[in-house]
């Protein structure tokens, strides 16, 4: 055990947080994806201009991740698009009620009271009265 102790006090722990090789040029890879260039012109970049040679699904994990990152601290500070959406439904749903009560103010019929008689169209069904069953067989 004295041996064990020793040379955990001379050597210290290796690093466990490694550093991607891509980091150093994360702004220049995100400025490419912004401008809406693809991860295959950026492998291009990497290996024409930095001398960096590694596989686009590499390169895909490596921008996910830093967006990922990036993105977290400022998801807390804007609003999500669900709230977005529920704020335009909540907003489409008075407008609605609002033009309900309109129209339930005018004395005309719309078109859902009609009675379905009325209502003609090419896809109206007959009703049971109106099938005749000696002709189906």
């Amino acid at each position: 055990m004295q041996d064990v102790d020793d040379f955990l006090r001379e050597c210290k722990p290796a690093k466990t947080g490694k550093q991607s090789i891509l980091m150093p040029y994360l702004a220049e890879i995100l400025e490419l994806k912004n401008r809406g260039y693809s991860e295959r012109v950026v492998l291009d970049f990497l290996l024409q201009k930095k001398g960096i040679t590694i596989s686009q699904q590499s390169l895909n994990r490596f921008i996910r991740s830093q967006i990922a990152k990036n993105i977290t601290p400022a998801a807390e500070s804007t609003p999500t698009t669900e709230q977005l959406h529920s704020k335009v439904k909540n907003e489409k749903t008075v407008t609605n009620q609002q033009n309900i009560e309109q129209s339930a103010k005018s004395n005309e019929p719309t078109r859902s009271e009609a009675p379905r008689a009325e209502r003609a169209g090419i896809r109206r069904w007959p009703s049971a009265d109106e099938i005749d069953l000696s002709k189906l067989y």
